[in-house]
């Protein structure tokens, strides 16, 4: 009984901190000359990774509601090639860093219920892309319940009132 006690008290901090899967945000853009495009945007669930990208050649995303900035994060240019591999013993070389012209990335952005846009820009703060995210918004589905709940249930109440009409109309013959 104590050593499932000591050990119920060793695991209970993992259960109660563990990481719990989080929606987010899976927009997939094509880059080619330093124009990007969307390809794909689904709303997935899972584990996101929390680390900005820190080089000088960063790019970054925003997160907005209609008019506030809900998150922000930073992530390598889409371009951006694998290093070459360091140089043999007694070379001495360096090579700037080198850009595909054309590739796909994904951005795994945190979702937020108030989103509506998520902006693109590249290392100089250039806006490339505007991403409308507001379909998968919270309240832009209590606005479209609110705005159809109305006539969707004066359309019910005339369809069961013409049905209680026909209803007395055949019982009479």
């Amino acid at each position: 009984m104590k050593k499932f006690l000591i050990l119920f008290l060793i695991l209970l901090p993992l259960f109660i901190f563990a990481q719990k899967p989080q929606k987010f945000y899976f927009i997939e853009l094509y880059y080619k000359n330093g124009e990007v495009s969307l390809t794909n945007l689904v709303l997935k669930e899972g584990f996101v990774p929390q680390k900005d990208y820190q080089g000088e050649d960063a790019w970054r995303w925003e997160l907005w509601s209609k008019n506030a900035l809900l998150s922000q994060g930073k992530f390598p240019h889409p371009g951006i090639l694998p290093p070459p591999p360091p140089p043999l013993e007694g070379e001495e070389t360096f090579l700037p860093q080198k850009y595909a012209r054309e590739s796909s990335f994904a951005l795994l952005i945190p979702y937020h219920p108030q989103g509506k846009l998520v902006k693109v820009f590249d290392e100089k703060g250039n806006l490339k892309i505007e991403v409308d995210v507001s379909g998968f918004s919270q309240t832009n589905k209590m606005e479209l319940f609110k705005k159809y709940f109305l006539f969707a249930f004066l359309i019910f109440c005339c369809l069961v009132l013409f049905l209680l009409l026909l209803r007395k109309w055949f019982k009479k013959d």
